[in-house]
């Protein structure tokens, strides 16, 4: 038991420091995301990073620098839209099974603002996405 609890915890913190790996700052090549979306009235939630390439992070929800490069990330939604928040268990259900990851190329110095696509009456076509790239 005390074995396989310590595998566990190995793994988990291998692959967050593989996560850990696509990360960097400002003084360094990199791309900003930011995932704090100021745009909640135009059905555009704020995301929390997840996972970065099938590897947990740490989750972050206001601005991330990373290496350049292709990513699959994994987002949860912060969605503060209280009729979807306290709706029926089938909306609340259907929303835990809506895309949650963005496949992007991320280029030097350019910011990318990220956020939760919501504006479709169809709850199973909402994903993340970025609305903005300077």
């Amino acid at each position: 038991m005390k074995t396989t609890i310590l595998m566990i915890l190995l793994t988990t913190m291998s692959n967050l420091c593989l996560a850990e790996n696509y990360f960097s700052n400002p003084k360094k090549p990199s791309a900003k995301l930011i995932l704090d979306s100021q745009k909640s009235t135009e059905s555009l939630a704020s995301v929390t990073l997840l996972n970065i390439n099938g590897n947990e992070v740490i989750p972050r929800s206001n601005a991330v620098w990373l290496k350049p490069g292709k990513y699959t990330l994994k987002f949860a939604s912060n969605i503060q839209n209280n009729a979807v928040n306290s709706g029926s268990s089938k909306i609340r259900n259907k929303r835990k099974n809506t895309p949650n990851t963005l496949d992007i190329t991320l280029d030097e110095g350019k910011t990318y603002y990220i956020a939760y696509d919501t504006h479709n009456s169809d709850i199973n076509k909402w994903q993340p996405i970025v609305w903005k790239t300077e």
